[in-house]
């Protein structure tokens, strides 16, 4: 942004040589104060852009998950395909951002960790190997891919995370895909309330599955 500025002063100084340096130095001023207001202008435009892909990406990403929940026939997600224990959390690559909760544990595992899915695993290439469907519109199966392309983290360079292992539990916590923001603080818990979804939590851009 400064070579704009840098630019801008220097196309000022050619267009004014002839002129007298009161005129020369007015001209300069005034551009310094044009090019100075820009910047906060594209660099606001620019948060703006990048929250509303995140939110964009959240809301497409819990629409998925229930496309795929819905094919596969399940009241969860399982680890793996032949393994009938749930997943606790789905992540796309990323940092994992630090949290303020208490309960950070569960939304700072790894990807190693078995009780943690890789989402474009899930919801793009099937690595997980579930037997697909048939047919879209018969039987239970994989029916993806279910995103258009993969999934990479979110416009901050976090992961995106999804707390799926509380999907279904009606009044005691709603599950939720996240995003950790601008400010790369996870402020949501992870044993969200129906309550506690309709408040805000820090910077975090969150959609809830239920």
């Amino acid at each position: 942004m400064k070579r704009s500025i840098f630019g801008t002063l220097k196309r000022v100084v050619r267009s004014t040589r002839g002129d007298s340096m009161l005129q020369t130095t007015a001209s300069i001023a005034a551009a310094t104060i044009v090019a100075g207001a820009t910047v906060p202008a594209v660099s606001s435009y620019m948060t703006r852009a990048k929250e509303s892909r995140a939110s964009s990406e959240v809301k497409s990403t819990a629409t998925m998950i229930h496309a795929l929940m819905a094919d596969l026939g399940k009241g969860n997600i399982p680890r793996a395909s032949d393994d009938s224990r749930a997943l606790a959390l789905m992540a796309t690559p990323g940092i994992v951002p630090p949290t303020e909760a208490g309960d950070g544990n569960f939304w700072t595992a790894p990807l190693t960790d078995p009780a943690v899915g890789d989402l474009n695993a899930y919801l793009y290439t099937n690595a997980v190997g579930f037997k697909e469907k048939a047919s879209p519109l018969h039987g239970r199966g994989w029916c993806g891919p279910y995103l258009d392309s993969i999934l990479e983290s979110d416009p901050w360079g976090n992961r995106y995370m999804v707390s799926i292992g509380l999907f279904g539990r009606r009044n005691t916590a709603v599950a939720i895909v996240v995003s950790a923001g601008a400010d790369g603080v996870l402020s949501v818990p992870y044993n969200m309330t129906r309550v506690q979804t309709t408040e805000e939590h820090g910077d975090d851009i969150f959609y809830p599955l239920e």
